[in-house]
């Protein structure tokens, strides 16, 4: 039943995606510039997909690693460590080159922090001590956040301010490209050690009884997630509570076997940043809202409500 569920769930999915794709094109198609317009819309469209999936997919590999239900991307400090990197560009790279800059330093300072995290966990020894490494990192890096933006001009703190809050006008073609193939990578290798996956998420002595090398996988799937969720910062920014909702949501519907979830997962994520996005452009009047903004809003009361429910798990 729960894998006929997971079935119908990428079905529906699927469809949700081709009809967001529609409905965000939809305004631009009979307007002067419509091409540009359409060009713009589907691009941005494209890019919030991969950016809600790729975490969404993050978030799952995460709570499953650590067997925490409030695991997702960030919970290594990777969203701290990409702020760092790119409120630095900001602040001390000409205004000419922030477009190509931004990016590369958010990656930086994502990577960076991972570093750190691994070096000072003792490359993912224990769950415990990589989750405490983080959290504490994380809160370290942040104090390096308010330092640059306290020394920042008006303009440079409205350029951090924006980026911080998520935003998907600032991505390139490139950025879409590498965001594309490293989604569809992780989707792929997520995928071929589904077995191993399951069998962390139960616990460390049951995936080592079933032969499964416990510290490497764990470390490979650290990385992995971190990676993909350090690139979707470097794209977009901060966009909260894709990696943490949309996992529960589809273990909810369709069972906890990642060999059927993960794509699902991939997939409602992706339709979850898209609807954010359209709601962003359509409610917000004259001024454009980040749409961060409306997806901390959406994903806080669903996890409110899943949480009332009990079913967060």
């Amino acid at each position: 039943m729960k894998y006929g569920r997971a079935r119908i769930l990428t079905a529906a999915a699927l469809a949700a995606v081709v009809i967001l794709l529609l409905l965000s094109a939809r305004g631009g198609i009979f307007r002067p510039g419509a091409e540009v317009l359409f060009r713009f819309r589907l691009f941005r469209s494209l890019l919030g997909f991969l950016v809600g999936g790729s975490l969404a997919l993050s978030g799952t590999v995460f709570q499953a690693v650590f067997r925490n239900p409030l695991a997702d991307p960030y919970i290594l400090g990777i969203s701290s460590g990409a702020a760092v990197g790119a409120a630095a560009v900001f602040v001390f790279v000409p205004a000419s080159l922030l477009f190509l800059c931004v990016p590369a330093g958010a990656f930086a300072g994502a990577l960076a922090t991972l570093a750190a995290v691994l070096v000072i966990s003792g490359s993912a020894r224990s769950t415990d001590r990589l989750l405490l490494s983080g959290v504490v990192t994380g809160i370290v890096v942040s104090s390096m956040l308010i330092y640059l933006v306290s020394i920042s001009d008006s303009v440079q703190l409205a350029g951090v301010t924006w980026w911080i809050l998520g935003d998907l006008q600032g991505g390139s073609p490139a950025l879409l490209c590498v965001l594309g193939a490293l989604a569809a990578a992780a989707l792929l290798s997520t995928r071929f050690f589904a077995n191993e996956l399951n069998a962390l998420a139960v616990g460390d002595e049951a995936a080592a009884v079933r032969g499964v090398p416990v510290r490497k996988m764990r470390l490979f799937f650290v990385m992995l997630a971190s990676l993909l969720a350090s690139s979707c910062v470097a794209a977009a920014g901060i966009i909260g509570f894709a990696g943490l909702v949309m996992p529960h949501i589809v273990r909810l519907l369709a069972g906890s076997d990642h060999r059927r979830i993960l794509l699902p997962a991939f997939l409602a994520g992706g339709c979850f940043l898209q609807l954010c996005d359209l709601l962003s452009v359509l409610f917000s009047g004259a001024k454009e809202m980040p749409v961060g903004v409306v997806s901390s809003c959406a994903g806080g009361i669903l996890f409110l409500f899943l949480l009332s429910r009990r079913r967060c798990a």
